[in-house]
């Protein structure tokens, strides 16, 4: 009993307190004021809502003014619910809509940097397409400059201005150590490499051009050097032959007579006689201190070929196409003995070296050997399949060589005429013929563009001599034997060493075929006689 009260005391004292709220509620509404405040809220209106739910039957009624002022409670409770709700949706939507603005900013930003990126990449490509562009037109540039240096330092060496195109080849190409970036960026043009390694091996090697010897109309033919060194005597199709100084290259005499080329010439053992031969039928004899004419030597048909003294300078031999070769008199020019029985034009002609015999070399593929004091045939070198181009003895006269269009060269008797030894291996004609100087070493021209060296013994080849480009037309073996010269339609002379077959030096600066060439005798000098009308010392 005491329980229920309390119980009843505590909702009468609820009851008590509510009427007095609504009371001052209702007043203040009457009155015009806001009274929001004065409502029941949260935990206050849930217990108020609690209270009038157990209410007894025998409890004071809830009045009027109370059921308003809850109902009024619960609506503005709903209201701020509903406000509050509203308020969070809102804050929701705002939140959405910041996200959404900052995943739309993102999404731009994203294709922003892909759009930067790629126009970047464009510059960039772009931009490195015209440096290369650039780069690419730079070198093409470097590289005429390089091959225009290189034809001014080919020019400086054909003046003799070693030195200096050198040092243009230098500027010409590549240096990694330069502080220039053009030098070090410099492409290699290889044009501009072998002019300055040309320039420097004809410097080094003492090799160069020293003198051009610049006087003839037409090609040089044929080039000699007199027994002491002193003179140099060029042959050519403008149908001189000239002598000139070898120390300065001055012309000294101009030997006028013949009518047609001067295709060979020779100086006497002695060197006080020059002979020529011409196309124009004749050979002559001329004074070499003077350049005046001792004699003319006519009788053969057709063109002389090739001419040779006999070693005491007595006789004087002749190779002609009219088939025949014919011994003179040195001395006065008269005809001694015809040397007939070819049947093709003799294209060369040798003495040997104790002047007894003589050997001739034609057209119709034989070679023959003949006495010299009396003209008589003695032997024909019988086995050849193309024209004896070139002949010559043996320093001991005991061996023939011969040099055939059938691409060989042969080694021959002298005594007998028997064949020794085949000399094969070139590709092409065999045009050009020497011994080395003690005998031991065959040198060979050809068409193929190489020099060969053979063992003169055996007659196995010992060295291929392969530099040139164009049919090797002259060859030479340098006094001491030590050094071989050739001569080829590449229009360069080319230094070799006779024991190894390398390449020493190229002698270039001709601008036709080089179709002749000589040692001085002391070996220190070297001639060519070019197609470009001039000789070179």
């Amino acid at each position: 009993m005491a329980t229920a009260l309390r119980q009843d005391v505590e909702w009468i004292r609820e009851h008590t307190r509510l009427s007095e709220a609504a009371a001052r509620w209702q007043a203040r509404s009457s009155a015009g004021g806001a009274a929001d405040d004065l409502l029941l809220r949260g935990a206050d209106l849930t217990d108020a809502t609690g209270w009038a739910a157990r209410r007894k039957e025998n409890a004071p009624e809830i009045t009027a003014l109370q059921r308003s002022y809850l109902a009024a409670s619960e609506s503005y409770a709903t209201s701020l619910a509903e406000a509050e709700r509203k308020r969070l949706d809102e804050r929701e939507r705002l939140i959405k809509e910041t996200e959404g603005a900052q995943q739309g900013r993102r999404r731009f930003q994203r294709r922003m940097f892909a759009v930067l990126t790629g126009l970047l990449a464009l510059v960039v490509l772009g931009t490195g397409a015209g440096l290369w562009a650039v780069f690419t037109s730079w070198q093409s540039q470097m590289i005429d400059r390089s091959q225009f240096v290189a034809e001014v330092v080919d020019k400086k060496v054909d003046d003799g201005s070693y030195v200096d195109g050198m040092l243009m080849g230098l500027d010409a190409l590549p240096d990694k150590k330069s502080v220039s970036i053009r030098a070090r960026m410099m492409p290699l043009e290889e044009s501009a490499l072998q002019a300055l390694d040309g320039a420097w091996r004809k410097w080094s090697s003492h090799w160069a051009e020293r003198t051009n010897l610049a006087g003839h109309t037409g090609s040089v033919r044929a080039v000699a050097f007199s027994p002491d060194g002193k003179r140099v005597l060029t042959g050519s199709d403008d149908t001189t032959a000239r002598l000139w100084d070898a120390a300065t290259g001055a012309a000294v005499a101009t030997l006028a007579g013949h009518t047609a080329r001067v295709s060979a010439v020779a100086f006497s053992p002695d060197g006080k006689r020059v002979l020529t031969g011409s196309d124009d039928k004749t050979a002559r004899l001329w004074d070499a201190a003077t350049g005046n004419a001792v004699a003319t030597l006519a009788g053969h048909n057709d063109h002389v070929n090739d001419v040779a003294f006999s070693p005491d300078g007595k006789r004087v031999l002749t190779g002609s196409d009219d088939t025949t070769a014919r011994l003179w008199d040195a001395a006065t020019g008269a005809e001694v003995a015809t040397l007939a029985g070819h049947t093709a034009p003799v294209s060369a002609v040798a003495f040997s070296p104790d002047g007894k015999r003589v050997l001739t070399g034609s057209y119709d593929t034989t070679a023959r050997l003949w006495d010299a004091a009396t003209g008589a045939a003695v032997a024909t070198l019988a086995g050849r399949k193309g024209y004896v181009w070139a002949v010559a003895f043996s320093p001991d006269g005991k061996r023939v060589l011969t040099g055939s269009f059938d691409t060989t060269a042969r080694l021959w008797d002298a005594a007998t005429g028997n064949a020794v030894a085949t000399l094969a291996g070139h590709k092409g004609y065999v045009d050009a013929v020497a011994f080395s100087p003690d005998g031991k070493r065959v040198l060979t021209g050809s068409f193929d563009t190489t020099a060969r060296l053979w063992d003169a013994a055996t007659g196995n080849e010992v060295a291929t001599l392969a530099g040139h480009t164009a049919r090797v037309s002259a060859v030479a073996f340098s006094p001491d034997g030590k050094r071989v010269l050739t001569g080829s339609y590449d229009t360069t002379a080319r230094l070799w060493d006779a024991a190894t077959g390398n390449e020493i030096a190229t002698l270039a600066g001709h601008k036709g075929s080089v179709s002749a060439v000589a040692f001085s005798p002391d070996g220190k000098r070297v001639l060519t006689g070019s197609d470009d009308t001039t000789a070179r010392l």
